[in-house]
Protein backbone atom coordinates (compact mmCIF):
# COMPACT_ATOMS: atom_id res chain seq x y z
CA UNK A 1 0.00 0.00 0.00
CA UNK A 2 2.91 2.15 0.54
CA UNK A 3 1.43 5.86 1.72
CA UNK A 4 -1.65 4.73 0.41
CA UNK A 5 -4.84 4.94 2.03
CA UNK A 6 -8.62 3.04 1.48
CA UNK A 7 -11.00 5.57 0.67
CA UNK A 8 -14.37 6.36 -0.75
CA UNK A 9 -14.62 9.28 -3.20
CA UNK A 10 -18.64 11.31 -3.20
CA UNK A 11 -19.44 12.30 -6.13
CA UNK A 12 -22.83 14.58 -5.26
CA UNK A 13 -25.00 17.53 -6.87
CA UNK A 14 -24.58 20.60 -4.65
CA UNK A 15 -28.02 21.30 -6.06
CA UNK A 16 -29.34 18.13 -3.96
CA UNK A 17 -27.54 18.28 -0.69
CA UNK A 18 -24.73 20.88 0.55
CA UNK A 19 -21.22 20.10 1.08
CA UNK A 20 -22.09 20.93 5.04
CA UNK A 21 -24.69 18.62 5.39
CA UNK A 22 -22.88 15.81 3.70
CA UNK A 23 -20.32 16.43 6.53
CA UNK A 24 -23.17 16.24 8.70
CA UNK A 25 -24.00 12.88 8.21
CA UNK A 26 -19.84 11.73 7.82
CA UNK A 27 -19.84 13.02 11.35
CA UNK A 28 -22.79 11.56 12.68
CA UNK A 29 -21.88 7.95 11.59
CA UNK A 30 -18.05 8.30 11.85
CA UNK A 31 -16.52 8.12 15.13
CA UNK A 32 -13.28 9.69 13.69
CA UNK A 33 -10.84 8.07 16.75
CA UNK A 34 -8.42 5.81 15.77
CA UNK A 35 -8.93 2.39 16.47
CA UNK A 36 -5.07 0.90 16.50
CA UNK A 37 -5.29 -0.12 12.46
CA UNK A 38 -1.62 1.23 12.25
CA UNK A 39 -0.11 2.89 9.34
CA UNK A 40 -1.68 4.66 6.38
CA UNK A 41 -3.58 2.17 4.63
CA UNK A 42 -7.02 2.20 7.12
CA UNK A 43 -6.26 5.59 8.95
CA UNK A 44 -9.16 8.13 9.28
CA UNK A 45 -8.78 10.64 6.37
CA UNK A 46 -11.25 13.04 4.81
CA UNK A 47 -9.97 14.57 1.30
CA UNK A 48 -11.16 18.15 0.25
CA UNK A 49 -11.06 19.17 -2.98
CA UNK A 50 -10.20 22.94 -2.58
CA UNK A 51 -9.58 25.46 0.38
CA UNK A 52 -13.27 26.15 0.95
CA UNK A 53 -13.99 22.38 1.69
CA UNK A 54 -11.47 22.83 3.57
CA UNK A 55 -12.33 25.38 5.57
CA UNK A 56 -16.12 23.88 5.93
CA UNK A 57 -14.47 20.55 6.79
CA UNK A 58 -13.01 21.55 10.14
CA UNK A 59 -15.71 23.77 11.22
CA UNK A 60 -18.08 21.10 10.90
CA UNK A 61 -15.49 18.68 12.35
CA UNK A 62 -15.46 21.61 15.64
CA UNK A 63 -19.21 21.29 15.75
CA UNK A 64 -19.21 17.86 16.11
CA UNK A 65 -16.23 17.09 18.52
CA UNK A 66 -18.78 19.20 20.71
CA UNK A 67 -21.79 17.06 20.55
CA UNK A 68 -19.35 13.74 20.57
CA UNK A 69 -17.23 14.93 23.48
CA UNK A 70 -14.51 14.05 22.25
CA UNK A 71 -11.51 14.97 19.91
CA UNK A 72 -12.00 13.89 16.19
CA UNK A 73 -8.63 12.38 15.10
CA UNK A 74 -9.69 12.19 11.08
CA UNK A 75 -6.80 13.86 9.54
CA UNK A 76 -8.35 16.39 6.90
CA UNK A 77 -6.15 16.87 4.23
CA UNK A 78 -6.15 18.72 0.56
CA UNK A 79 -7.40 17.08 -2.83
CA UNK A 80 -4.28 14.64 -4.13
CA UNK A 81 -4.54 11.96 -6.64
CA UNK A 82 -7.62 9.25 -6.16
CA UNK A 83 -6.28 5.53 -7.44
CA UNK A 84 -8.97 3.02 -7.82
CA UNK A 85 -8.32 -0.06 -5.83
CA UNK A 86 -6.77 -3.16 -6.90
CA UNK A 87 -9.32 -5.82 -8.31
CA UNK A 88 -9.04 -7.91 -5.41
CA UNK A 89 -10.27 -4.89 -3.01
CA UNK A 90 -13.46 -4.53 -5.95
CA UNK A 91 -16.54 -4.88 -4.06
CA UNK A 92 -14.44 -7.48 -1.78
CA UNK A 93 -17.46 -8.69 0.32
CA UNK A 94 -19.84 -9.23 -2.56
CA UNK A 95 -16.96 -11.82 -4.13
CA UNK A 96 -17.88 -13.81 -1.06
CA UNK A 97 -21.22 -14.89 -2.87
CA UNK A 98 -20.34 -16.70 -5.67
CA UNK A 99 -24.07 -17.07 -6.85
CA UNK A 100 -24.71 -13.89 -6.59
CA UNK A 101 -21.16 -13.02 -8.86
CA UNK A 102 -22.65 -15.23 -11.71
CA UNK A 103 -26.14 -13.49 -11.49
CA UNK A 104 -24.37 -9.94 -11.64
CA UNK A 105 -21.92 -11.43 -14.26
CA UNK A 106 -25.47 -11.39 -16.88
CA UNK A 107 -25.88 -7.69 -15.63
CA UNK A 108 -22.41 -6.49 -15.90
CA UNK A 109 -19.90 -8.81 -18.35
CA UNK A 110 -17.04 -6.64 -17.90
CA UNK A 111 -15.12 -6.59 -14.17
CA UNK A 112 -15.42 -2.67 -14.75
CA UNK A 113 -18.84 -2.63 -15.44
CA UNK A 114 -19.20 -4.35 -12.02
CA UNK A 115 -16.98 -2.50 -10.04
CA UNK A 116 -18.92 0.97 -11.29
CA UNK A 117 -22.40 -0.65 -10.95
CA UNK A 118 -24.68 1.25 -8.34
CA UNK A 119 -26.49 -2.03 -7.79
CA UNK A 120 -22.93 -4.20 -6.70
CA UNK A 121 -22.28 -1.60 -4.54
CA UNK A 122 -25.57 -1.99 -2.67
CA UNK A 123 -24.89 -5.70 -2.29
CA UNK A 124 -21.62 -5.04 -1.51
CA UNK A 125 -22.81 -3.24 1.59
CA UNK A 126 -25.58 -5.29 2.17
CA UNK A 127 -23.37 -8.55 2.43
CA UNK A 128 -21.43 -6.95 4.75
CA UNK A 129 -24.41 -5.50 6.90
CA UNK A 130 -25.63 -2.63 5.77
CA UNK A 131 -29.01 -1.99 4.58
CA UNK A 132 -31.75 -3.92 3.47
CA UNK A 133 -32.74 -6.04 0.55
CA UNK A 134 -36.31 -4.66 0.60
CA UNK A 135 -34.28 -1.32 0.64
CA UNK A 136 -32.22 -2.03 -2.78
CA UNK A 137 -35.32 -3.30 -4.27
CA UNK A 138 -37.15 0.31 -3.34
CA UNK A 139 -33.89 2.28 -4.92
CA UNK A 140 -34.25 0.15 -8.10
CA UNK A 141 -37.71 1.19 -8.53
CA UNK A 142 -37.41 4.80 -7.76
CA UNK A 143 -34.00 5.19 -10.12
CA UNK A 144 -34.44 7.03 -13.16
CA UNK A 145 -33.71 4.04 -15.57
CA UNK A 146 -36.38 2.71 -18.19
CA UNK A 147 -38.90 0.42 -16.90
CA UNK A 148 -37.13 -2.51 -18.56
CA UNK A 149 -34.13 -1.98 -17.28
CA UNK A 150 -35.55 -1.60 -13.72
CA UNK A 151 -37.10 -5.00 -14.14
CA UNK A 152 -34.30 -6.49 -15.02
CA UNK A 153 -32.51 -5.66 -12.21
CA UNK A 154 -35.09 -6.40 -9.81
CA UNK A 155 -35.35 -10.02 -11.07
CA UNK A 156 -31.69 -10.06 -11.28
CA UNK A 157 -31.73 -9.05 -7.52
CA UNK A 158 -34.70 -11.79 -6.49
CA UNK A 159 -33.05 -14.25 -8.15
CA UNK A 160 -29.80 -14.02 -6.21
CA UNK A 161 -29.57 -17.38 -3.94
CA UNK A 162 -27.89 -16.34 -0.60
Amino acid sequence: MGDHTEAVQVVYDPAEITYEELLNEFWKSHSGKKHGYGGRQYMSLLVCFDNSQKKTAFSVKQKWEEIKGHKIETEIISQKPFYPAEDFHQKYYLKQYKSALEKLSELYPSHKGLVHSTLAARLNGFVKGFGTMEGIKIEISQSDGADVEKERLQEAVSSIKW
